[in-house]
């Protein structure tokens, strides 16, 4: 199991106690999320959110919009924070750059689904709480039963089996943390087109590199990558992962900092720290990062 392999000293996880400045440089800006409809296992039904947004602090501590409840959008363009409009609890982007979240407003099987425009978040059937896009730019998610849902000529297919967290690579592979407790937290599984087959170790977030192979973070906060059908341990503690199209691997960290926690880019050899906080994250095709905060 991935923490019998490696031990090592790790620090206890502890809820940060801070309170976020709440700043606006540039005007007022505010989002309506589009009208939601939701998918209750078999049975569709309608709910609706017309939600004001109004807008708070970016991961780099600069004044850009924000909202007065966390998990604010940004993303990294030119080396710097963009601010996106809208709130996410997860995000997942596909190899060809589609964007997909996992939004704020609540619905059966957990928060609403929205699709990335270019220009605003368009809202579609479904909740989840969990997500990953697949190279053609269609969402697998996860809802809060554990129930795994492909998407696929719009429309949602059921995978069979029950999972945690969810990554796809950009050749298509798509894995799992599963439900069953093992040492290191939940067994991890990939998806043969028919259904999963189990690999030794255990994880709680798992992302996907270009090659199908899996990158996890055990609930120790230990990071291992999987090379050559064997464990890889390496260096760091985080919260949460991602993986670009181009193979750039970025992770949450576990030191606190306004926005959540600190943002890191593996190097090869180590982590780079850049500015600003987060508490989930995902890698554009291009290598960059967006990131939710808290």
């Amino acid at each position: 199991m991935l923490n019998r392999l490696f031990p090592a000293t790790i620090k206890p996880y502890t809820q940060p106690d801070f309170k976020k400045l709440l700043l606006w440089g540039s005007g007022s800006l505010f989002v309506t999320v589009l009208t939601t409809l939701y998918l209750n296992h078999s049975s569709q039904s309608l709910a609706h959110v017309n939600q004001a947004m109004p807008t708070v602090l970016s991961p780099d501590a600069t004044m850009h919009a924000m909202t007065t409840s966390g998990r604010n959008i940004f993303r990294r363009v030119n080396n710097t924070w963009q601010v996106v409009p809208g709130i996410a609890r997860a995000i997942g982007i596909g190899s060809r750059g589609a964007v997909w979240v996992v939004g704020d407003n609540a619905v059966p099987g957990g928060f609403g689904i929205y699709r990335w425009s270019g220009q605003d978040w368009q809202a579609i059937e479904g909740g989840a709480i969990e997500i990953a896009v697949d190279p053609s730019g269609n969402p697998w998610v996860v809802n809060d039963r554990g129930q795994v849902f492909q998407r696929a000529n719009n429309a949602w297919r059921s995978i069979p089996g029950i999972a945690r967290d969810i990554g796809i690579g950009a050749n298509g592979t798509v894995w799992v943390i599963g439900d069953n407790a093992v040492a290191g937290g939940f067994g991890i599984y990939r998806w043969t087109g028919q259904d999963w087959q189990a690999i030794e170790g255990g994880a709680v977030r798992i992302a996907v590199d270009p090659s199908g192979n899996p990158w996890v973070v055990n609930d120790q906060g230990q990071i291992f990558q999987r090379v050559n059908n064997a464990w890889r341990s390496i260096p760091g503690i985080a919260r949460d992962i991602g993986i670009g199209a181009n193979g750039a691997v970025w992770v949450i960290g576990d030191n606190a900092v306004a926005g959540g926690f600190g943002i890191y880019r593996w190097t090869g050899q180590d982590w780079q720290a850049i500015e600003g906080g987060a508490v989930r994250i995902a890698v554009d095709p291009s290598g960059n990062p967006w990131v939710t905060n808290q």
